[in-house]
C-alpha cells in the first residue's frame, strides 16, 4: 500500500498478511532489542573500554546522567555495575565538573 505525502513524496508500507505474522514480528523486534542490550550490559563492564565510556553507556543504558555528588547514592551503584571503583566514578564527576578548557588564543599582530 502507499500513499502520496505532502510535496509529492510517496510513502509505502505493507501490512502483515495475518495477525500470526504480526506478532512474530513483535516477536523478532523484542529479542532483537533484548540481545542489543545484553551487549551493551557487557560493553559498560568490559576492562578494555575507558572508565570515561563505561560511564557513558552506563548513563545510556539508564538513561540517566552521572550525579554531581561525590556522595550520591548512585555512585556505589554505578562503580558496581560498569566494574568500575568508587574513586573512578568520583574522578569522572570531578572531570565533568572543572572548567572546560580555555578557547583558543588569537595570535597577537
Amino acid at each position: 500500500m502507499s500513499f502520496k505525502l505532502s510535496a509529492g513524496a510517496v510513502a509505502s508500507y505493507s501490512l502483515p498478511v495475518s495477525g500470526d505474522d504480526f506478532r512474530a514480528t513483535v516477536l523478532q523486534a523484542n529479542e532483537a532489542r533484548r540481545q542489543t542490550r545484553r551487549k551493551e550490559l557487557a560493553a559498560q563492564t568490559s576492562q578494555s573500554v575507558t572508565a570515561h565510556d563505561r560511564i557513558r553507556m552506563w548513563e545510556h543504558l539508564h538513561a540517566l546522567h552521572l550525579p554531581t555528588g561525590l556522595d550520591h547514592k548512585l555512585v556505589r551503584v554505578i562503580a558496581e555495575q560498569t566494574n568500575l571503583s568508587v574513586a573512578d566514578i568520583q574522578a569522572e564527576q570531578r572531570r565533568r565538573a572543572a572548567p572546560s578548557a580555555a578557547p583558543f588564543a588569537h595570535a597577537a599582530t
